[in-house]
């Protein structure tokens, strides 16, 4: 029973994402392989106000830019 309850916990905390403070959620950049993006339009705005194209993208951006800029939110800015 606690093994279930401990499960359901660490779920929860992985589903939520990692949240940074104003309710900006870092992307997730360990599920892509840099410098590879899919060409998806999936885009979302970041903290610094710059629409990116997707996720992917925010994270590449990270990456070649040595930042670390946070969703603000999905969708265009």
């Amino acid at each position: 029973m606690a093994r279930a309850v401990i499960l359901v916990f660490c779920a929860i905390v992985l589903a939520s994402g990692s949240s940074i403070p104003h309710g900006d959620v870092m992307p997730s950049c360990t599920s892509y392989t840099m410098p590879f993006c899919t060409r998806e339009h999936s885009p979302v705005c970041g903290v610094d106000g710059v629409e990116y194209p997707s996720e992917c993208m925010l994270c590449f951006f990270n990456w070649q830019n040595h930042r670390d800029v946070a969703i603000r939110h999905t969708g265009p800015c």
